[in-house]
């Protein structure tokens, strides 16, 4: 017999208590027959409770996911009539609903202090992308595109959300240093093994999600470019972001075995860079570096010394990462970089010469106004658009164009003000790195990725949540031992 509780009376049985018992019985026996004619959903519906479970008492969590997530984003997408999203954008939804959720239950406050600098020009140019969606000339793929770039945006707003203190910074930052070393790893990896894996499951007859991994290897077998978990533009894109963070903390940290490691780390990243074999990326990274060493006091006056060190780096990453084949892979370089009338058209550069005439075309035959969103691939033989900012004009025309240069010229003075205006040593050149990592963007994106991918937004993300961090953070930082001291003077000339 049951009794109550300290009481030492019997407990009596009601109807509620009987209903109750029932429903859970109910209910396990549901899940003991689903699990016998169908266990996969159970196991999905399972994980999905448990994450639900974990993310709305800690909704940073999904916040460490979405960073975790934007390297390997590319390689699963779910498709639903025929709209296309990859992994990483979606999971900025996800984040923003449990933000709302966390919000409204109130299980963990989450700051929702002002935004970057620069709002009314992210807002601006979104609003006009997702207006073009009225005279887009295929609306399907500019649903997908608004989708991605909307999701682009909000990015930006929520890693400025997010990243109110140092800790914060320094655990996404890792988590994205973290990810792009595995990255790095297979795309060494990548010309030695001809394994590749492509997988599609489906939902409800219309929910297909696709999981894709080194598909090129299915035509072409081995060797080719250093490519980790997306194409080789993409892993030379998000490296070089990292190669960024890693120097960043090496000019700030004291102990030299964590300089040695992040400077190990920028090393290794530099050479699997220049192993992808991606012109556009080794030239604007080398030049962000060139950006660096002007404004460093010490390497500055060295500046000759430092570039050629710099180029003989190059060389020498280049061969360690591509010994296998230093010879065809010079032969590679040498035949894409040919102008010749009767090559060009099967290079790089005369595919992006071929969109560049098919876009002024369109631009000519829509008064400047553009093909909207999403609406411009359908008039070349190409599935994806190589080049942010010519695509920026071929589909949002001058005016979208011109939202564009607001948004990149004015984070540029954004972050140059706020190094000049700081008097805190610690920020001050890791905003400076940060910079250099700035000027890659500005130059790789003429011929790299399209606007509504996640990448450029992300690194203007944490630029933003880096200057707020310069500003509320200054006590703090201000009394730490940096390395390098110049006669009490900051490195950073700028």
């Amino acid at each position: 017999m049951e009794f109550i509780k300290n009481t030492g009376h019997p407990y009596i049985w009601g109807k509620n208590d009987i209903v109750k018992w029932l429903a859970v019985l109910l209910l396990e026996i549901l899940i003991a027959g689903i699990a016998i004619i169908s266990p996969l959903p159970l196991f999905f519906f399972a994980v999905a409770g448990v994450v639900v479970l974990i993310l709305l008492v800690k909704p940073e969590y999904s916040f460490y996911t979405v960073i975790f997530f934007i390297i390997p984003g590319r390689q699963v997408t779910l498709s639903l009539f025929g709209i296309t999203e990859y992994i990483s954008h979606l999971l900025v939804i996800i984040v923003l609903f449990f933000w709302g959720i966390t919000k409204l239950v109130k299980t963990k406050e989450v700051s929702t202090a002002t935004g970057p600098a620069c709002t009314q020009s992210l807002l601006f140019f979104l609003a006009w992308a997702l207006l073009s969606l009225t005279w887009s000339h295929n609306r399907t793929v500019g649903l997908e595109d608004a989708v991605k770039l909307s999701t682009a945006v909000a990015l930006v707003f929520m890693i400025t959300a997010f990243v109110r203190d140092p800790k914060t910074f320094r655990i996404a930052v890792g988590i994205f240093i973290f990810v792009a070393i595995i990255d790095g790893t297979m795309a060494v990896i990548y010309p030695y093994t001809d394994f590749w894996m492509r997988k599609v499951w489906t939902f409800f007859g219309s929910l297909n999600v696709v999981f894709g991994f080194w598909g090129k290897h299915k035509t072409r077998g081995f060797g080719g470019r250093c490519m980790g978990l997306a194409p080789a533009h993409s892993t030379a894109v998000t490296l070089s972001f990292a190669l960024t963070f890693c120097m960043m903390f090496f000019l700030v940290t004291r102990s030299r075995k964590k300089r040695l490691f992040f400077l190990g780390l920028a090393g290794i990243l530099f050479a699997v860079i220049t192993g992808t074999l991606t012109k556009s990326i080794i030239a604007s990274v080398l030049i962000s570096m060139i950006y660096v060493v002007l404004h460093l006091r010490p390497l500055r006056k060295r500046f000759f010394t430092a570039v050629f060190i710099i180029f003989v780096l190059v060389i020498v990453f280049f061969v360690l990462t591509r010994f296998q084949d230093v010879g065809k892979s010079l032969y590679v370089i040498g035949q894409n970089m040919k102008a010749q009338s009767d090559t060009l058209d099967k290079t790089s550069i005369g595919q992006r010469i071929e969109m560049a005439k098919i876009g002024l075309q369109e631009l000519w035959k829509t008064g400047g106004m553009g093909t909207g969103i999403g609406g411009f691939l359908q008039y070349t033989h190409y599935d994806k658009m190589d080049g942010s900012h010519p695509a920026i004009l071929w589909e949002l025309g001058f005016i979208g164009m011109l939202l564009w240069i607001w948004i990149l010229a004015g984070s540029y003075r954004f972050f140059v003000d706020a190094i000049k205006k700081s008097d805190n040593e610690y920020y001050r050149r890791m905003l400076l790195v940060y910079l250099g990592g700035y000027i890659n963007i500005l130059i790789s994106w003429l011929v790299t990725f399209a606007y509504a991918d996640i990448y450029i937004w992300f690194y203007l993300g944490i630029g933003f949540a880096l200057v707020n961090l310069s500003r509320t953070d200054r006590l703090e930082r201000k009394a730490i031992m940096l390395p390098f001291p110049d006669k009490g003077e900051s490195l950073v000339v700028i």
